[in-house]
């Protein structure tokens, strides 16, 4: 792809950090050493990188002497070449001017070998599936766009626009104080895990999670590969309403409990919430968030859960499927900066313990989602000696990588599919 490319802009940004210390770090700034299409000019421009930091100024014989210890010299066509840059001599101000048209040819360059990329995959299939390579390739569309700025930052760059408040620093609260309290929030570009054995009620601690982000104007995107769309909308207005969810199922239900539900179901019509509740590969489930998130649709997204998302290689262990789907979540948590919350499924390892709370190394199938994962809750159902459940469930935050780990405790009333706090704010 060379064919797309200036020499003579090259030479031009080469030349204008000789002598001139300050137009080097403007376009520093801007290029990397991949972004020169020649190969000699990449050498001369590694050579000037690293002269830099200690050298009080750069020129023609430093840069060549820096050569013929690397033994590059001949590689780049020799001394002629170095001093060939002298009969350029940009001003100040043409520096970020030539050092922008070659960043400009390089990402057409990349664009150009992505391209043609997929058109060999698409006419000769590698047995990745079309879905897939579609949403590859968007990835490596975005990669392109991503050589626009230099992925290098400074200090002064990092503080630059940092408030130090909450709402700043991308932290939203979940509606349950106890939980807020130890988390501070949840996070742009955090995977949050909520596990628990069935019936711990990860489900409805997620939907109410959703609930509370929802009434707060957060856009809400439910991924659910357990229940239909019309099942959580149900069970969301049972929560809201204060109806008992057996007797919706079982059309038992009085007067009040349906106007109860009339009115929980007019106001959940107001939220911004959207579903998906089909089978999902990862591939897609990638392709459908990014999506919303460009559309500016979503702000959250939870997935109930992991363990029922598809692989999108069939080949693979189930340990490497999980393993390949945790990476997925986390990467897609981080290129679309938004808060993504988890399901996922503990193995019965607790039930051969005296303590039966849960630990992370209960988490099914992979290590890979507590490597992954910035907060990892585990939920417990606290049962009475007889055995009957106390109203009460423990939410163990055994992973938080920006505070402590801990242990709180949240009210449960499983018949309105609904969690509340016990604490007082």
């Amino acid at each position: 792809m060379n064919e797309i490319c200036d020499i003579v802009a090259e030479k031009w940004v080469l030349s204008s950090v000789f002598f001139n210390k300050e137009a080097y770090y403007i376009v520093k700034a801007i290029l990397r050493s991949d972004d020169f299409s020649l190969a000699e000019h990449r050498m001369i421009w590694d050579v000037i990188e690293a002269l830099a930091p200690t050298a009080s100024v750069i020129d023609f014989a430093i840069v060549r002497d820096a050569l013929v210890r690397r033994g590059q010299l001949d590689a780049v066509g020799g001394i002629s070449v170095i001093v060939s840059l002298m009969d350029f001599a940009p001003t100040h101000a043409n520096a970020e001017h030539y050092a922008t048209i070659v960043k400009d040819n390089s990402i057409r360059r990349s664009m150009a070998s992505v391209a043609s990329s997929i058109l060999c995959r698409c006419a000769k299939p590698d047995d990745a599936p079309a879905e897939q390579i579609r949403v590859e390739a968007i990835k490596d569309f975005n990669d392109c766009a991503d050589k626009l700025t230099s992925a290098m930052q400074t200090m002064e760059d990092v503080f630059s626009d940092i408030k130090f408040d909450k709402e700043d620093l991308g932290y939203t609260a979940t509606g349950y104080h106890d939980i807020d309290k130890h988390i501070a929030g949840l996070g742009n570009g955090q995977m949050i895990i909520i596990a628990g054995r069935p019936g711990s009620g990860k489900s409805s601690l997620m939907m109410g999670m959703a609930l509370n982000l929802a009434k707060k104007k957060k856009k809400v995107s439910v991924y659910s590969l357990e229940m239909s769309a019309k099942d959580i909308g149900i069970r969301m207005a049972c929560s809201m309403a204060g109806v008992n969810l057996g007797s919706v199922v079982k059309g038992l239900l009085d007067a009040t409990a349906l106007e109860k539900l009339e009115a929980a179901k007019w106001a959940l019509h107001a939220l911004p919430i959207t579903f998906d509740c089909k089978s999902l590969t990862v591939s897609r489930m990638v392709s459908s968030l990014m999506s919303s998130v460009r559309q500016g649709k979503c702000d959250i997204a939870f997935i109930d859960y992991l363990g029922l998302i598809k692989s999108d290689n069939k080949k693979k262990s189930k340990y490497e499927d999980v393993s390949d789907i945790s990476n997925a979540l986390k990467q897609l948590a981080m290129d679309t900066n938004i808060p993504i919350i988890v399901g996922c499924q503990l193995n019965r390892a607790n039930e051969s313990r005296s303590d039966k709370h849960p630990q992370m190394s209960d988490l099914r199938d992979s290590g890979a989602i507590e490597q992954d994962a910035d907060i990892v809750m585990l939920l417990h159902r606290d049962k009475s000696e007889e055995g009957d459940f106390s109203g009460v469930v423990d939410c163990g935050i055994e992973k938080n990588r920006r505070g402590p780990t801990s242990r709180v405790q949240l009210g449960f009333s499983p018949e309105y599919t609904r969690f509340y706090n016990l604490a007082k704010i």
